[in-house]
């Protein structure tokens, strides 16, 4: 990553952008992230973490950005290939599909131009993230399935049922 001349902006390799959007994902699973917001911990971790790796610590803000602008992408990938069967694909991930497909879809939205011969990257890590936002529960916390609490349940239950039948508990 570099900062690009004359401006404040940075410029990621396609490395570090999968490293961080891994680095996000992971932070996620953590329960650091909640609908997108990174929370303090989160935020530290990524930025060490990234600092290991490559060796220049940045302000978050550039994450932000960042995260933003793969969004924005992935996004546009999404609206484009929304509802659409039989959609072909090169190895690279850009879409293949005849002249008249693409045009086609450029009438019907001109932002299709963007993707039609750049695939759009790291659309496996986005697809990942929007899974785990979309399958959460209402408060967005993520519970991990873990077999002790059944166990846990059943000892709860035969003690309930021993003390019924022992009369020190009332069936209600």
């Amino acid at each position: 990553m570099s900062t690009i001349e004359g401006s404040d902006n940075l410029a990621w390799s396609d490395e570090q952008t999968r490293f961080y959007l891994q680095l996000r994902l992971d932070e996620k699973l953590k329960g650091n992230i909640r609908k997108d917001k990174v929370n303090e911990a989160g935020r530290q971790s990524i930025i060490d973490k990234f600092y290991e790796v490559y060796g220049k610590r940045h302000p978050w803000k550039k994450f932000g950005i960042k995260f933003t602008a793969c969004k924005k992408q992935y996004e546009t990938l999404r609206k484009l290939t929304h509802n659409r069967t039989g959609l072909g694909y090169y190895a690279n991930g850009s879409i293949h599909m005849s002249e008249d497909w693409w045009n086609d879809r450029c009438k019907e939205w001109p932002g299709a131009r963007k993707i039609k011969d750049k695939p759009v990257p790291n659309t496996d890590l986005m697809q990942m993230m929007e899974s785990y936002e979309q399958h959460g529960d209402e408060n967005d916390v993520h519970v991990p399935y873990v077999p002790s609490g059944d166990r846990i349940m059943e000892d709860m239950r035969d003690s309930i049922t021993t003390e019924m039948a022992e009369g020190t508990r009332l069936p209600y």
